[in-house]
């Protein structure tokens, strides 16, 4: 296994130029804990919160400003999103954040679910766990 191991982690992941960037998919924020965000009033005017990070690169490069409306497409299936500008990113990542796409008690659904995006066919060959932390995607503005 040892050898698998070092065998794997020598390869880098096949490019895919359908799928350019690198989507960490479900991270967690300030925001997205426990009843302030299953309670949107604790967020309210604080957003957005469910947005698509990009840097600021990238965010030129396609043409994009904070707020305007993305679609994120996956192997799996695509989601629209608005998108957030962030200077700590690298050229090439975006990312998003975990926990929304829930109905709400008013009935209304609160953002979008990442879990749209992943497929548990493209995971880890050790763990068998999903790869929710580098999925190709494609960004398009919409």
């Amino acid at each position: 296994m040892i050898a698998e191991i070092r065998r794997a982690a020598a390869a880098p992941p096949p490019a895919d130029p359908h799928y350019p960037f690198v989507l960490a998919a479900g991270l967690r924020t300030r925001w997205t804990a426990n009843t302030i965000h299953r309670d949107p009033r604790w967020r309210k005017g604080r957003g957005p919160h469910c947005a698509l990070n990009l840097c600021p690169q990238d965010a030129a490069r396609l043409g994009v400003r904070g707020g305007d409306a993305l679609r994120v497409s996956t192997r799996r299936g695509a989601l629209l999103l608005p998108a957030q500008i962030d200077g700590k990113l690298q050229p090439g990542h975006v990312w998003m954040p975990n926990g929304f796409g829930a109905v709400g008690v008013d009935g209304a659904v609160d953002g979008v679910n990442q879990n749209e995006l992943t497929d548990v066919a493209d995971r880890d060959p050790f763990t068998g766990i999903p790869h929710h932390r580098c999925v190709p995607c494609r960004i398009e503005r919409v």
